[in-house]
């Protein structure tokens, strides 16, 4: 098989980031997988041709970068919900998943913005973003200042996944 450098290229791991705790990786970490020798990468399509295609990507190597398709199919997708119980100037909590930060990076963020955009518009409602917290995901702080979400949401925190339960009539 062919190396694929400029796919390798683009596929580079990103420089640490500095962790909320001031831990510094990139001083601890000698090498990564990438830079491996003779590593390469496969586009899981060669493997697997009929996934659907991205419709955002970091890189444009890898699909379209614009956001619009995102806010687009958040859009339609928030407009078939019946948000009918959420009253005007009642406080909802968009419960965002670290795994969408750390996976889907821009992408999530976006979808999130669209959501609660829509609930705020259609509901007359408050909005907090609340970042689930289980397992010990200390990468949450992180992914507030990696995305601004305090810029981009005002009211954000963590808040457990488990805990002692609380009715709540849906």
């Amino acid at each position: 098989m062919a190396l694929l450098s400029p796919f390798m290229d683009a596929l580079r791991p990103p420089a640490f980031h500095r962790t909320w705790n001031k831990r510094e990786p990139g001083k601890v970490v000698a090498k990564r997988a990438a830079d491996l020798p003779d590593m390469t990468a496969l586009p899981i399509r060669a493997l697997m041709p009929d996934l659907p295609q991205t419709i955002w990507s970091e890189d444009a190597l890898l699909g379209p970068t614009s956001l619009d398709e995102v806010r687009r199919q958040a859009q339609e997708r928030a407009e078939a919900i019946d948000w009918s119980k959420i009253q005007p100037g009642r406080m909802v909590n968009l419960i965002a998943n670290p795994h969408g930060l750390q996976l889907c990076g821009e992408a999530y963020v976006t979808m999130l913005e669209v959501i609660a955009a829509h609930v705020k518009e259609t509901r007359g409602a408050k909005v907090r973003l609340r970042i689930a917290e289980s397992m010990g995901h200390i990468e949450n702080p992180d992914w507030v200042k990696i995305y601004r979400l305090e810029e981009r949401f005002g009211d954000v925190e963590e808040c457990p996944q488990m805990g002692a339960g609380t009715k709540v009539d849906t």
